[in-house]
């Protein structure tokens, strides 16, 4: 095969890898990592702390610039550190069995994890830099996390149908093993995919290069911001469920099925719009998007609106499909060739603001969770003022996001305007649009008689 057969082949190879690793990332996460962490005892301080553990572990993935430039393989150093960052799962198994529920216990193996997982995380992302053509990148993550979304849809059904099923640690130690079965497959997956020519001097350890770039600057502060933003109130909507809605499993894996089933929808959307009017653009749409939805939905949010969270299962689907995408892509078309450093350090400051928001988060929570009351008819719980913090900063996000430059950029204001016109002229539409404005005229016609 000559080299473009070989990277269509290794593009291929990473999307198997992805749906097979799907199948145990899905339970590192959302209500299945906090209802692993109420088993091993923790509380809301706890919450914040697990939560703020993979931000911090990012910060490790300064060191992989420096090990991949010796190494000169990004493969070989990948494959080894996710392989050991998922298979350490297997020792929650063995905890579960002989009834050893320590939360500390808990933490030490996790953090391993998590920092074993990040170091790999570093040079993954500049082999995929390397590995998809530029003009693609929009099309082919969106289609990658189009068939990841059907891997977590089906993972989810079983695994929390699973756990209402068999009570207790018996059902975890099932779900475990099925995630572990899903690392060996994505690791056999990740071994096949080709690795393009690699020069080491290109994994520039040299991190003031990074910083005095201004734009990327910019990028940074915005990420920063956002990631605190975020975890700050991350680890709480999961338990808002389990804790204040006595929601089962199976009715909250029924929600995240509806959110992945509308993100499959528009990861493929949104990966061919964002190639045309940019991934700063459609990241604007769904920071406006998740933004709005949070602090409107999870507000009001008590056991008799329960059925919101349907409404915001399908917004959430929308927003953070393209989130999910535009974060990837944004850092690549700011980084440039220096992609090894300035993903580093974009990593590195991302988890340590994604930590020191989630540790912050786990402080407040733990006071603010015996508060509790009425605005009206409407009965607030503490836990719920994180919502509404972290959906108003999310809107104010974007005033940083905007000074970021790009390629590629067409604001969403001027998209929705150019949008509308060009449906007007659309001549299955003129009479659509020429309805309304014929009535504004005979009222106009009208009043001056």
């Amino acid at each position: 095969m000559d080299d473009w057969e070989y990277v269509r082949d290794g593009m291929k190879m990473s999307i198997y890898e992805g749906v097979a690793a799907t199948i145990f990332i899905v339970i590192t996460q959302g209500v299945f990592l906090t209802g692993l962490a109420l088993v091993f005892g923790a509380d809301e301080f706890y919450l914040g702390v697990i939560a703020s553990i993979p931000l911090i572990s990012q910060v490790f993935q300064l060191i992989t610039p420096s090990i991949v430039k010796i190494i000169g393989k990004r493969k070989q150093f990948t494959f080894i550190n996710l392989l050991v960052s998922r298979l350490s799962w297997g020792i929650f198994i063995f905890f579960l069995m002989f009834n050893f529920k320590d939360i500390w216990a808990f933490l030490v193996v996790y953090i391993f994890s998590q920092i074993t997982g990040a170091i790999a995380g570093n040079s993954w992302l500049s082999w995929m830099r390397d590995l998809v053509p530029e003009e693609e990148r929009g099309h082919y993550f969106g289609s990658r996390n189009f068939y990841i979304s059907i891997s977590s849809i089906v993972m989810t059904v079983g695994a929390t149908r699973i756990l209402d099923t068999v009570k207790g640690k018996g059902g975890f130690e099932i779900v475990i093993a099925i995630g572990l079965a899903g690392a060996g497959l994505a690791a056999y997956f990740l071994n096949k995919q080709y690795e393009p020519s690699f020069t080491p001097s290109r994994s520039s350890v040299d991190f003031k290069i990074a910083f005095k770039d201004e734009n990327f600057r910019k990028l940074l502060t915005f990420s920063v911001f956002w990631n605190f933003i975020i975890l700050f109130a991350a680890p709480f909507f999961p338990l808002y469920m389990i804790k204040y809605l006595k929601l089962s499993y199976t009715f909250m894996g029924i929600l995240s099925i509806t959110t992945s089933i509308v993100a499959m929808i528009f990861y493929k959307i949104w990966g061919k719009v964002s190639d045309v009017v940019g991934h700063k653009s459609v990241q604007e749409w769904a920071i406006y998007l998740v933004g709005i939805n949070v602090i409107i939905i999870w507000l009001t949010l008590n056991p008799s609106t329960v059925y919101l969270l349907w409404i915001d299962a399908v917004i959430s689907g929308i927003g953070w499909s393209a989130l999910n995408l535009t974060f990837m892509t944004l850092p690549f078309e700011v980084s440039g060739i220096n992609s090894g450093s300035y993903l580093a350090v974009y990593s590195a400051l991302n988890g340590l603001s994604g930590f020191a928001g989630a540790l912050t988060g786990g402080v407040f929570a733990k006071h603010l969770s015996i508060l509790s009351f009425n605005i009206g008819s409407l009965h607030i719980y503490g836990i719920q003022l994180f919502f509404l913090f972290t959906g108003t900063m999310r809107l104010l996000s974007i005033l940083l996001l905007h000074r970021v430059r790009v390629k590629r950029y067409i604001p969403v204001r001027r998209y929705i305007f150019s949008s509308v016109v060009f449906l007007s002229r659309r001549t299955h539409l003129r009479a659509f649009f020429a309805y309304p404005m014929t009535l504004i005229r005979r009222k106009r016609s009208s009043s001056k008689t």
